[in-house]
This record gives C-alpha cells, sequence and structure tokens, in this order.
C-alpha cells in the first residue's frame, strides 16, 4: 500500500512538474518575443534617427525611443528625453518640449522619483495648455493623478483624473 500510495504521488509530482516546465517554456517563449519585437522596434527608430536632421523629426524619435526603453531601461529613457528636450528647446519647437517634459516625467515615476516626476509633468502640463493641445493636456492630467496615488494621495489623483475626464471625451 505504502509503495502504491509513493508511485501515485511521484507521479502526480512529475506530471505537476511538467506542467510547470511547460508553463514555465510557454512564458518565456512568449516574454522572448515581446522583447524581439520590442528590440526590433527600437533598432528601427535608431536606424532613422541617425538619418534624420536635427529638426522636429528628430525631437519626435527620440521622444518614441524614450518611450521604448522607459520601463526596462529609465537611465536610457531619461536621457533620450533630456537630448529631445534640449533639441525641441534649441529649435523653438514648442509640441516637443511639452512632450520631451511629459516623458521625462513619466521616466522620473517610473523609478519611483515622485518629486522630479512631478515637476516635470507640471512644467509640460503648462507647456501643452499654452498651446491648446487638448489631447496633451488630458494625458498630462493622467500621469500626474497617476504619480499622486502611487504616492497614496488618492485626493489629489482622482481630482488629476476627473480634470482630464472631459478633454478625453471631446
Amino acid at each position: 500500500m505504502f509503495r502504491t500510495t509513493l508511485f501515485v504521488l511521484s507521479k502526480s509530482l512529475s506530471r505537476s512538474f511538467i506542467l510547470q516546465r511547460a508553463f514555465f517554456i510557454l512564458l518565456f517563449s512568449n516574454l522572448s518575443c515581446k522583447v524581439a519585437a520590442q528590440n526590433t522596434k527600437i533598432d528601427s527608430l535608431k536606424s532613422i534617427l541617425h538619418s534624420v536632421i536635427h529638426d522636429s523629426s528628430h525631437v519626435n524619435l527620440l521622444i518614441e525611443l524614450s518611450y521604448h526603453y522607459e520601463n526596462y531601461k529609465p537611465d536610457k529613457a531619461l536621457l533620450l528625453a533630456q537630448q529631445g528636450l534640449m533639441l525641441a528647446r534649441k529649435i523653438d519647437y514648442a509640441p516637443g518640449q511639452a512632450s520631451c517634459l511629459n516623458m521625462i516625467g513619466l521616466v522620473f515615476m517610473t523609478t519611483g522619483n515622485y518629486p522630479q516626476a512631478l515637476e516635470y509633468l507640471l512644467q509640460s502640463l503648462k507647456a501643452s495648455e499654452a498651446l491648446h493641445d487638448e489631447p496633451s493636456v488630458a494625458a498630462v492630467l493622467e500621469n500626474i493623478g497617476v504619480t499622486y496615488a502611487q504616492q497614496q494621495d488618492y485626493r489629489l489623483g482622482v481630482n488629476y483624473q476627473l480634470q482630464a475626464l472631459p478633454l478625453n471625451r471631446s
């Protein structure tokens, strides 16, 4: 009886082990496909970046590259957004300045530096409002709301989210 129980137990453990392995193989193969796709997108953007002159297109590419790096290489994302901001200021490209400020704020939010995040997000909000760019204003308001919520200041977080709501509906 004891041997039979051990045999059944070992068989169910091995079945469980096989299922676990299969799950992890599927999980990691799916993740590697996403990482490969992400790297392909980044490589494409990098190659385009080197062929574009230093104008608004260059700023927009730096913002997009920064966005793609934000979650897994925030230092690189911050550097790209700061380069974009410097160039946008140099060529007096106000929409690029607002977007770069937003991106810098997002990177600081991602890394948990909430005071810096709020500083840049509030600058981005001011710049987006000056441009009367409602979609950008709404996005920045949402980002500010998330930043406050991540600091567990839900009252302010909800307040900013609610301010964004009518702008998203128009």
